[in-house]
Parts: C-alpha cells; structure tokens; sequence
C-alpha cells in the first residue's frame, strides 16, 4: 500500500490545487469511462513504477493498488469525479489515506483538483506553475473572493475555498500554456 499511496499522495498533493469545498460543483462532477481499467506509471526507474486501477461505483471514481502488498487491503481511499472547466478536464480527487490524514481518522480528508487528459492510452496529469499563475490571479482577478493566495513552503501558491462559479470561471481562464501547465505525470494503460 506504501508505493501505490505515494504515488496517489504525490499526485493529489504536488499535482492538485487544494479545494477546501466542491460545493455543489461535485455533484455536477460525472465519472470519464475513459479513466477506467489499469494503468501503469511511465518511469525511467522499473523499480518505482506503480500500477493502479480506477473503476466507476455510484457515480464515483476509484482509484485502487495493484502492488502486490495492497491486493490483501481492501481500502478505497482515493475517490474522484470529472468535470469540464473550459477546456480543461479536472479530476476532484478527495485522498483519504494514512499518508494525507496523518492515520487520523478524524483529521479531514485532502481535496483538489488535478488536471487531466486521456489521448491515445495515456493519462497526463498537470500541475499549475506558482509564479505565473499568482501574477495571473492578482492582475485578472484582485477580488477573488473563492481563490486566493497562500504561502505553501517558500513560494505562494493558490487555494479554492469553495468552488463556486466565480472559481470555476477563473480556472477555466488560465492560459492553456508551458507557462502555466506544466506535465506532472503520466501512466499508459495496461493490456
């Protein structure tokens, strides 16, 4: 379970943008079929590479271990919905593992968004880069009331309180560039 949650926490934690609340945003959320079956991590390194499996149950997306010591474990702890931001497809990943509640079952669960595509059998995740997307925010849209800006380590970096549509407005208005996407990872799907 280690790895496969790593891998899960890495990509919810350094490829997301921290939502506090979906709002009524997760309800306009679907599953993307297109995310289902198995994946494997593409890695220079065949010692870290991860394999996982999403499938869709009541609506929902989940994402689930293939390593060899998470296949006694039967704990769905990665859960996530699609939804369409312009034309930006994010993935509203709720983790909650042991690696994101800290084993604290009261401790609430880390929500993002992770940008995503699915093209030709491969899965590609974005992050946003901090810089340009701050200066972006702060220019285009000072009053923000449902993103704003936190310090995140040494840098600032943003944070949707509530995805609303004002939030779900300025997303979609991100320049669809190197600039502001950068590719955080990618996994081919499996035979």
């Amino acid at each position: 379970m280690k790895k496969f949650m790593l891998c899960i926490a890495v990509l919810c934690l350094s490829a997301c943008i921290p939502v506090a609340d979906f709002g009524a945003y997760w309800d306009k959320g679907t599953v993307d079929h297109a995310l289902q079956g198995k994946w494997e991590e593409v890695t220079s390194d065949p010692a870290k590479k991860g394999e996982m499996k999403i499938t869709e149950k009541d609506g929902v997306d989940y994402f689930e271990s293939l390593a060899e010591e998470d296949k006694k474990k039967e704990r769905e702890e990665i859960t996530a919905r699609s939804l369409k931001a312009g034309s930006y497809t994010f993935l509203m990943a709720i983790d909650k593992s042991d690696i994101a509640t800290g084993k604290d079952k009261n401790h609430p669960p880390i929500k993002g968004l992770i940008r995503y595509e699915v093209k030709d059998g491969v899965f590609r995740q974005y992050t946003l880069n901090d810089i340009p997307t701050v200066a972006f925010l702060k220019e285009k849209y000072p009053d923000a009331k449902n993103i704003e800006v936190k310090k995140f380590m040494s840098s600032d970096s943003i944070e949707v309180k509530t995805l609303d549509d004002e939030a779900f407005k300025i997303l979609s208005d991100i320049p669809d560039t190197g600039v502001f996407w950068k590719l955080q990872g990618e996994w081919h799907k499996a035979p």
